[in-house]
Formats: C-alpha cells, structure tokens, sequence
C-alpha cells in the first residue's frame, strides 16, 4: 500500500493542531515519498510553518462558507493536478470537516470520538475504562495503515531547527537563573486559576529564589497580566497581547519550566520539551488532553462536581468554584520546587 497525495485535516483548537504533530511525522515515516498537506484554521498555520514533513499549509478560514473553503481546496487541488487525494485523515470529524472534505478523497478515515463516555463523565461522573491520550487516539484512526506511534512527542519547528534539519528544543540545563513562565489566562473562566493566586505564587516564587518571571498570553489576556503586574512592586516581565503563536515559543524558550492552566500553551511547552505544571479546574485529565512526553505536574482539586465540561465553562454552574478556589498556592509552589528537584 502506498499513497502518493495525503491531506490531513485539524481545524481547531490550537492545543488540538499541535497534538497532531505526532500523527504527521508518523505518516512521513510510512510514506517517505508522499505528499503531505495539512488544512487548519488560519490563526494556527504556523504551527506547522517550518515543519519539514508537511509539503503544503492550507488555511481554512472560518469567517468564510463551507462552500467557499472547499473551493479554495479545490483550487489547490485543482494546481496540484489532482482530482481526489489518495487518503484524507481527518483528526477534526465534525459537520465542518465533513462538509469540507466531501467526495474529495478516495479514501478518508475520521478520528473516532467518544461522546457518550464524554456525556456520562460530565453529567454522571462514570468513568468508562482507562485514560487514553488524545494523541494515542489520534494514531488508532491510522492503525490500520501500520502506522505506528514511535514516540517523536509534539512537535513544533522553529527556523533554526528546519536550518538545522534536526529537531532541538531548547537546553535548559545551561541557566545560571531560574527563569519561570507564568500564563494565567484561558478562553473560559472555569479553566482560570485567580488571578490573586498568581500574584501570591510570583512573591512567594521570587522571595524564596530571586528568580525572573515572565507572563505570556493572548490579546484577550492582557488585562489579567496587567492585573498581576500592577499588585507586585517586583519587576516582572508582561509579554502577553501576542498575534504569534512563534512569538510565544520564544518567550517559552528562555525560561525554565511553564506554570499554566489547562490551555493550548501547555501543549506550546510540551513541544518545546519544556516542563510543564498545569492547574486543572473545570476540566479533567480523564480527557486525555495532558502535557505529552514531558515533565510534568498536574495540580488539581478534588471536588465531586469534577469534571463539569471538557472544554470549560465561562461561569461555575454550582456557583462556588471550588476546583480552582481549593488549589492552593502552597501546592503550586510545592510543585515548582518538585519538578524543578529544588530542597524543600
């Protein structure tokens, strides 16, 4: 079996297209000599910018019509001198995905979702079987191809590494100082550790190791940094508003170790190589959506009423937000001081 033309597809969210940096070096592998397009959301094309296994990026723009994008890719199709793609692995499967990828593939395998194990976790809190990670899921949809995971991690590619031609996440051992990332922020409020926690954490982080901190996010999270700022007289560096997902892996780069929530950047990390403790609320790990091939810490509280969604909630249903008020900034720094082999 061998396919000439291969399209992978992963629409959103950003944490979801870099967990599918694993299937597209596995497929390369297999497949040496085909070619491998990826269509996905326009904001996290450069994910796969500098990727040496991905032959085309194509953007699918969700302020446009499922027709509208189909006929880009027809149009790419149509300049690539194909009237179908020999396999389409579609990791989205969804109305989107389907009406996209429609009669455009002379073979097309779906990730397979489990929504009733999602819908009994949530609302009856029924676990069924182990915890499987979304990227361990990811390679069941292409198994039957003997295409094997072989243990890459995540992967995304930085120009000195596509000039290099190897793949070499940043060396932390060489720091004379620890440098510590910090994202306090996320879409949905439920996946938001308070905002005052952070503020505690960065003093008791700096008092006890003169330590240097960087905050990192979004544009939506600029207010929430400048929050923490403006309660600290220490100096802290505030490098979120960033549009670049690049911009953000370099932040990421210069520090020690990411202390986040249950975000996309999280996965940034795992990428980079970078150890990683996440602050898990609303959500769980049961998802199968943990930093991969790390280190890493999960923080989290114990709370009956865990998980209440599995991509977060923009308020607490029960209204006292338990998950994220009982993890406590001594866990948080008793975390940092593990992962980081530190003496108590």
């Amino acid at each position: 079996m061998f396919f000439h033309r291969i399209l992978i597809v992963r629409l959103s969210s950003m944490g979801d297209v870099i967990l599918t940096t694993p299937i597209v070096h596995a497929v390369k592998k297999k497949f040496p000599g085909a070619l491998i397009d990826i269509i996905t959301s326009t904001q996290y094309a450069e994910i796969y910018k500098f990727s040496p296994y991905i032959n085309e990026i194509l953007d699918y723009d969700k302020s446009l019509s499922h027709k509208a994008n189909q006929e880009n890719l027809k149009r790419h199709m149509s300049m690539i001198r194909i009237k179908k793609y020999d396999l389409i692995i579609d990791l989205q499967n969804n109305y989107r995905s389907h009406a996209l990828l429609k009669g455009l593939g002379t073979k097309t395998v779906r990730y397979k979702k489990n929504n009733l194990a999602k819908f009994l976790l949530i609302h009856f809190k029924i676990r069924m079987g182990k915890v499987t990670h979304v990227v361990d899921k990811y390679f069941q949809t292409i198994k039957q191809f003997g295409i094997e995971n072989a243990g890459f991690g995540l992967e995304l590619w930085l120009h000195r590494d596509f000039n290099k031609g190897v793949y070499t996440p940043y060396d932390k051992n060489y720091f004379h100082k620890i440098i510590i990332t910090i994202a306090p922020g996320a879409h949905f409020k439920t996946k938001r550790w308070p905002a005052d926690n952070f503020v505690a954490l960065i003093k008791k982080l700096i008092s006890s190791y003169s330590c240097e901190i960087i905050l990192i996010g979004g544009e939506d999270d600029v207010p929430l940094c400048k929050y923490i700022q403006s309660k600290l007289s220490l100096r802290i560096q505030n490098l979120s508003g960033s549009r670049s997902i690049l911009e953000t892996v370099d932040a990421i780069e210069n520090s020690n170790v990411l202390i986040t929530n249950d975000t996309g950047i999280m996965h940034i990390a795992s990428a980079r190589k970078l150890p990683v403790i996440a602050l898990f609320g609303s959500t769980t790990t049961d998802f199968g959506f943990t930093p991969y091939r790390t280190s890493n810490i999960i923080v989290e509280a114990i709370t009956p009423c865990r998980p209440c969604t599995h991509i977060g909630r923009d308020e607490c249903p029960k209204k006292h937000f338990d998950c994220m008020y009982d993890i406590s900034v001594s866990q948080v720094f008793d975390a940092f001081r593990k992962i980081m082999k530190l003496p108590v």
